[in-house]
C-alpha cells in the first residue's frame, strides 16, 4: 500500500529518475522496518525462553537445578550441562561463530569509511544486522546457565567477565535513541568541511593541489585564515553536533546505570579496574610532576607566536594562547609550532619532513619503513591482507573518513590501517603509531576474542607511542639515512635541545589537553556541569588547566569539545593520556634490556631483539591479566603503577633551556584566567561558501552504531 501510494503522489510533473528516487527510499525503508520486526521477534523469543525457564523452576535463580542433577540447569525445556568444563567447551564453540561474525561485521564497516556510498551503507548495516541477530540468539545461554562470577578457574571466570559484564541493554526507546544520536555525530564529523566564496576545505586529507582544514592550522602565517578554519569547523560540526551529544550523554548514563555503575565517567575509568574507582586521582597526581615543564613550554611558545602572529594579539594581560595557533584544530598536538618554536633554526632540524620528499618517499615507502623497524626487533612483519586491504592515501573521487584508525578485524589474521597519508615528519610517526596498534594486535591474536585487547586502554596506546619516540630519535633518523651526520659537542647539544623541543611539543602540550577534557567529561556525565552549563564550564576549565583561550566567545549552541573525532566517536580520553606516562616506563624497561647506557632520550632500539622479546610477553598477554601485574612482570619492579618521574627525567634538560631562556628574554611563566580577553575580528566571516554548491546536502548517510567492533578500532 505505501508503495502504491507513493506511484500516485508522484505525479505526472515529476522525473523518472526523482519517481524512482522515491521509490528507492520506500524500499530502504520497508528494509528498515523488517530488520526491526526481526530484531523485535528474536529478543521477544528470548525473553519468553526466559520466561519459561522462571515458571518451570518457580522462580528460581538461573544456576539453581530445578529438578536437574548435580552440574545441570533448566534451560529452555531440558537440563543442560552448567560447570567449567560444560562453560569452557561453550565458549570455545561460541567464539568460532564470534569471530565470524565480526569480521563479517567489521569488513562492511571498514568498506563503508574508506567508500561512503549507500550500498556500502546498506552493507554494513545488514551485516551488523546479522551480528546483532546471532548475537542475542546464543548470550542467553550463558547468562541463564552458567554462575560464571563463582568459577573457580580465575582466566575462565575473566573471560566470562569481559564477555558477560556489561550485557544490561537499554530499552528500545532508548537504544533507538543513542543508535540514532551515535548515527548523527558521525555523518556530521565525516561530512564536515568549511567554505568561503573562492573553496570548500576537508579537514584533512586534501585533495590533489589542495589544501586541508589541518593544514591551514599547521601551516597557516594568517591569524585570520586560521580563526576562519577554528571557527568554521565549531560552527558548521560543533553546532549540529550539539543536540545529538547531549543526548549520547543521557543514553551513555542510562545503560552505564543499567549495568551497575553510577555513570558513563565511571564505567569507563572501570577498565583500570581500580577498586576504588581512583585512578583519576592518581592520573591528576602524576600530571603535577610535569605541569612545571609545561609553564615553561607555554610562555616560550606565547612568546615565539607573538613574533609570527603579532604581539597585539600576545600581549594581553591574560597570558593565554588562542586555541587556533597551535598546530592542529584542537590544540591537541603542538607539532605543528615547531616550525615557530624550533630552539636553534641553524641546528640540524629533526622534522625531516623536507628530506623525506627529497628522497621520493610516498605513503607505501613509510609503511615499509616501518614495517623493517618492527622486524628488526624480532617482531611479526605485517601479512599480505595488510597490504591488499589496507587504505592508506585518499581515494580520488570518493567520499572517505580519513582519521587514521588502525583495525583488528577480528577473525586473528585480518589486520587494516586507514588513513590519507601526508608526506611529512608527523604522518611517519603517526604510521609507526599505527603500526604499533596492529603488531600489538597480531600478537594476542592467540587469545580468545575476549582477551584481544590491551592490558587497559592507555597499553595499546602507549605500544604505538613507544615506537614512534624511538624513530623521532637523532640516532634513529641518522640509521635510516634521514638525518646527516653528528657534529661537534656544541651541535650535537643543539640537536639534542631541538630533538626534545619537537616531542615536548607533542608529548608535554597534549597532557593537560587530555586530563582537561576528560575531567570535563567526567562532570557532564555525572551532571556536577550541567547541560546549560557545558561550554562555559568547559572555557573555564580550559583557561585554568591548559592556559588556553577561545579566540571569541562561545556560547551555549554549540559543542566545542565534540568537534573532535575521538569526542564524537565515543572514545575515552583517559587512554591517550595515561599512555604519555606509560611509553616513557616501557621505555626504560626496553633500553635497558638493549644494554643502552646514557640518557634515556638518546636511546634507539632499532634492531634490538632484547627489546623485541620483552614486548612479545607483555603484548601477547592482551587483557588476559590485570594490567598492574603485567606492568610488574614486564618491569621487575612489583611497586611498579602509572609513574611520569621517568618522562620528567627525560625532558630534564629542556626544562633547564626553558628556565634559562625565558629568563634571558624575560618571560614570565604563567597566566590569568580570570582575566580573559578577545582579539577583535571580522564577525561576518563565510563559513559555507562554496561547500554550499558542493555539498548542498551531505553525502554521508547515518552508519549503524556497533558497540561490538569499537573495541577492534584504534585511533
Amino acid at each position: 500500500m505505501k508503495l502504491f501510494g507513493l506511484l500516485l503522489g508522484c505525479g505526472l510533473s515529476q522525473t523518472l529518475d526523482e519517481r524512482v528516487a522515491i521509490l528507492e527510499d520506500a524500499v530502504m525503508q520497508q528494509h528498515k522496518e523488517i530488520d526491526q520486526l526481526k530484531q523485535r521477534l528474536t529478543k521477544a523469543e528470548t525473553e519468553i525462553s526466559v520466561l519459561e525457564s522462571s515458571l518451570t523452576c518457580g522462580g528460581a535463580a538461573f544456576h539453581d537445578v530445578c529438578g536437574c542433577a548435580s552440574g545441570y540447569a533448566y534451560y529452555q525445556g531440558e537440563c543442560v550441562p552448567s560447570d567449567e568444563a560444560a562453560a569452557r567447551a561453550w565458549i570455545e564453540e561460541f567464539n568460532v561463530d564470534y569471530q565470524f561474525y565480526v569480521h563479517d561485521a567489521s569488513d562492511a564497516y571498514f568498506a563503508y569509511e574508506t567508500n561512503i556510498t549507500d550500498a556500502n551503507l546498506a552493507a554494513a548495516g545488514a551485516a551488523s544486522a546479522r551480528f546483532g541477530a546471532w548475537y542475542s540468539a546464543h548470550i542467553p545461554h550463558a547468562i541463564r546457565v552458567f554462575d560464571w562470577k563463582n568459577f573457580e578457574d580465575p582466566l575462565l571466570k575473566r573471560q566470562f567477565s569481559k564477555l558477560l559484564g556489561n550485557s544490561n541493554s537499554l530499552n528500545a526507546e532508548d537504544s533507538a535513541a543513542l543508535n540514532n544520536a551515535m548515527n548523527n555525530m558521525n555523518k556530521i564529523y565525516a561530512s564536515g568541511t568549511v567554505g568561503d566564496a573562492d573553496r570548500c576545505v576537508y579537514l584533512e586529507g586534501a585533495e590533489e593541489g589542495g589544501v586541508a582544514l589541518e593544514g591551514i592550522m599547521a601551516n597557516s602565517l594568517d591569524y585570520n585564515e586560521r580563526l576562519w578554519s577554528w571557527l568554521g569547523w565549531r560552527t558548521n560540526v560543533g553546532d549540529a553536533l550539539r543536540p545529538h551529544f547531549e543526548t549520547y550523554v543521557e543514553m551513555k548514563n542510562k545503560w552505564a546505570q543499567v549495568n551497575g555503575f553510577e555513570d558513563y565517567g565511571q564505567y569507563w575509568r572501570s577498565d583500570y579496574e581500580m577498586p576504588e574507582d581512583n585512578f583519576n586521582d592518581m592520573a591528576v597526581t602524576e600530571y603535577e610532576k610535569i605541569e612545571p615543564l609545561y609553564v615553561q613550554l607555554h610562555a616560550y611558545v606565547r612568546y615565539r607566536l607573538g613574533e609570527v602572529f603579532g604581539n597585539d594579539i600576545f600581549d594581553q594581560d591574560d597570558g593565554l594562547l588562542p586555541a587556533n595557533v597551535l598546530g592542529d584544530m584542537w590544540g591537541r598536538f603542538w607539532t605543528g609550532l615547531n616550525q615557530f618554536v624550533v630552539p636553534y633554526p641553524d641546528a640540524p632540524d629533526v622534522d625531516v619532513t623536507e628530506e623525506l620528499k627529497a628522497q621520493g618517499y610516498d605513503a607505501k615507502k613509510m609503511f615499509q619503513l616501518s614495517d623493517d623497524f618492527f622486524k628488526s626487533l624480532g617482531l611479526e612483519r605485517v601479512n599480505e591482507i595488510f597490504w591488499d586491504k589496507s587504505v592508506i592515501e585518499r581515494i580520488p573521487d570518493v567520499e572517505m573518513v580519513c582519521h587514521p584508525t588502525a583495525w583488528d578485524l577480528g577473525n586473528g589474521e585480518d589486520f587494516r590501517i586507514k588513513m590519507c597519508t601526508d608526506i611529512n615528519m608527523d604522518y611517519l610517526l603517526t604510521i609507526h603509531h599505527e603500526m604499533g596498534h596492529i603488531q600489538y594486535d597480531m600478537q594476542y591474536a592467540w587469545q580468545p576474542p575476549q582477551f584481544r585487547d590491551g592490558g587497559n586502554e592507555g597499553f595499546h596506546e602507549a605500544m604505538g607511542e613507544v615506537m614512534a619516540m624511538n624513530v623521532a630519535t637523532p640516532e634513529h633518523l641518522r640509521a635510516i639515512g634521514l638525518l646527516g651526520p653528528a657534529g661537534d659537542e656544541e651541535t650535537e647539544y643543539q640537536t639534542t635541545i631541538n630533538f626534545l623541543m619537537f616531542q615536548a611539543l607533542q608529548q608535554v602540550a597534549t597532557m593537560p589537553f587530555t586530563i582537561m577534557m576528560e575531567n570535563w567529561r567526567y562532570a557532564s556525565f555525572n551532571e556536577s556541569i550541567t547541560t546549560d552549563e557545558w561550554m562555559e564550564k568547559f572555557w573555564q576549565m580550559k583557561n585554568e588547566w591548559v592556559g588556553v583561550k577561545a579566540p571569541a566567545e562561545r556560547t551555549e549552541e554549540s559543542a566545542d569539545p565534540a568537534a573532535l573525532y575521538h569526542i564524537a566517536n565515543d572514545y575515552s580520553m583517559m587512554r591517550y593520556y595515561s599512555r604519555t606516562i606509560y611509553q616513557f616506563q616501557f621505555q626504560k624497561v626496553l633500553c635497558d634490556a638493549c644494554g643502552h647506557t646514557g640518557p634515556l632520550y638518546t636511546c634507539d632500539v632499532y634492531q634490538c631483539e632484547a627489546a623485541g622479546d620483552k614486548l612479545k610477553i607483555l603484548m601477547g598477554k592482551g587483557s588476559s591479566q590485570y594490567w598492574l601485574d603485567q606492568l610488574h612482570e614486564f618491569t621487575g619492579d612489583d611497586e611498579a603503577t602509572m609513574n611520569a618521574d621517568g618522562m620528567r627525567d627525560y625532558y630534564q634538560p629542556l626544562m633547564d633551556w626553558l628556565v634559562a631562556e625565558n629568563s634571558r628574554l624575560g618571560i614570565t611563566p604563567g597566566w590569568d584566567a580570570s582575566k580573559t580577553e578577545y582579539h577583535p575580528f571580522d564577525e561576518n566571516m563565510d563559513f559555507v561558501g562554496k561547500c554550499a554548491e558542493n555539498k548542498a546536502a551531505p553525502s554521508v548517510k547515518p552508519l549503524p552504531f556497533a558497540d561490538f567492533i569499537q573495541q577492534y578500532i584504534k585511533a
